[in-house]
């Protein structure tokens, strides 16, 4: 990722209800390696971070005109599941209906 953060591209995001938008720059990481690096030039540029899942949250969390938006969705990884004790872990952009289609089997 060369330059600063603020070339990144732009993107208007819209709320999950459309009564809200916000432009912003925007990354879509796909590994905890470039998640560090964006994180790390944010800081070092003064650059403030949001996350955004799949866009469906009611209080329409992700907006951050002017600033910089992280798209998760690249992010969505199984990490571990445990159905005796039922703790999952997961990457930020498994989303509940990834959950559910895990856990239901298992009877949960």
């Amino acid at each position: 990722m060369a330059g600063s953060l603020r070339t990144l591209p732009r993107r208007v995001f819209e709320g999950f209800g459309y009564s809200t938008r916000s432009e912003s720059v925007f990354a879509e990481p796909a590994s905890v390696e470039e998640l560090t690096e964006i994180y790390t030039r944010a800081s070092e540029e003064g650059i403030q971070v949001h996350h955004r899942g799949s866009g469906k949250s009611y209080g329409d969390a992700a907006m951050n005109t002017g600033g910089l938006i992280l798209d998760m969705r690249r992010m969505n990884r199984l990490l571990d599941f445990a159905p005796e004790d039922g703790i999952i872990e997961t990457e930020p952009g498994f989303t509940i209906e990834d959950q559910w289609k895990t856990i239901l089997p298992h009877g949960y």
